[in-house]
């Protein structure tokens, strides 16, 4: 009996889905191999995926990131500074894309003398603060650092109206002794490469951001800052080792009484503590390196 028109359709469809799943067969076997060993293919995929979460993110900042307004409402109100938030473009360039000098940190502030810009994944920032027994306050502590970048960096990049190299602000983002020897713009930007410099603002960040938790009443029994501090220990990256003043923030007797405090109590604290910038950079210095050296230790062994 020769076969009917549904006989016939219901083999078509079967031989049909046979093909399917031998092409799926091969693709899963192919497209890893052609990722792994096309670099530029590879490379491509990751950027259109990361290119998709900074549109995430920017998308998070504008809409639903209650921690964005909060640091833009504490500088307007305490300092009346208006901070800018990032776009998607710029977080890719910041946050995600692989290049010589990019630190990938998960947020940071852009200054310049009339700006103040945060540049922020809380996708990337949500992953990073895992490390904290308390990931929330350490995602707060580390928003209110980077307003410290801005709340201290910014003024000191204030030049005379007639002399666009001439300094006419207090540079209190340097260590007391670069500040009597630096007159211009150009020797400001110079000092900027200085490690010390580096460590000077990170530890008036930390310091800031624990001022807030004091002033908040976030951290009666100094815990979150314990905890704090250990991360900073733990630092690699050669530029936040701050553990020496968080402990010296700790034990200061006296609290800021209102957020227009939180600058003077920082600086306060930063320059009277009992912690040497060169010491304690050298100590930062070398666990980055002895970091760097266990890695490539590592990537050997594995080749």
């Amino acid at each position: 009996m020769p076969a009917s028109q549904e006989d016939i359709e219901v083999l078509q469809r079967i031989r049909l889905s046979s093909t399917y799943v031998r092409l799926a067969l091969v693709a899963a076997v192919l497209i890893p191999v052609l990722l792994s060993e096309y670099t530029p293919l590879k490379a491509l995929a990751v950027a259109a995926y990361e290119k998709h979460l900074a549109g995430n993110d920017d998308l998070t900042n504008q809409e639903t990131n209650s921690l964005v307004r909060r640091m833009q409402d504490l500088l307007q109100s305490g300092f009346g500074i208006k901070m800018d938030i990032a776009g998607a473009d710029e977080i890719y360039q910041n946050v995600y894309e692989k290049r010589e000098g990019n630190s990938n940190s998960p947020a940071s502030m852009l200054t310049d003398p009339n700006l103040c810009r945060l540049i922020l994944s809380d996708t990337k920032l949500s992953e990073w603060v895992g490390r904290s027994k308390y990931p929330e306050d350490f995602k707060l502590f580390s928003a209110l650092h980077e307003v410290s970048h801005c709340l201290f960096i910014m003024p000191d990049y204030a030049v005379s109206a007639s002399n666009s190299d001439e300094l006419t602000g207090f540079l209190h983002s340097l260590p007391i002794e670069d500040r009597l020897a630096i007159k211009t713009f150009s020797q400001l930007l110079a000092a900027e490469n200085k490690p010390e410099v580096s460590l000077y603002r990170e530890a008036l960040g930390d310091v800031f951001a624990l001022g807030y938790f004091r002033l908040m009443s976030l951290d009666p029994d100094n815990a979150k800052a314990k905890n704090f501090k250990l991360i900073r220990d733990r630092e690699t990256d050669g530029i936040h080792y701050t553990g020496c003043w968080i402990t010296a923030a700790t034990n200061f007797r006296v609290s800021p009484n209102n957020i227009g405090d939180l600058k003077v109590w920082a600086l306060t604290i930063v320059e009277t503590a009992q912690c040497d910038l060169a010491a304690e950079n050298k100590k930062s210095r070398d666990r980055a390196l002895k970091h760097r050296a266990r890695g490539k230790s590592f990537a050997q062994r594995r080749h």
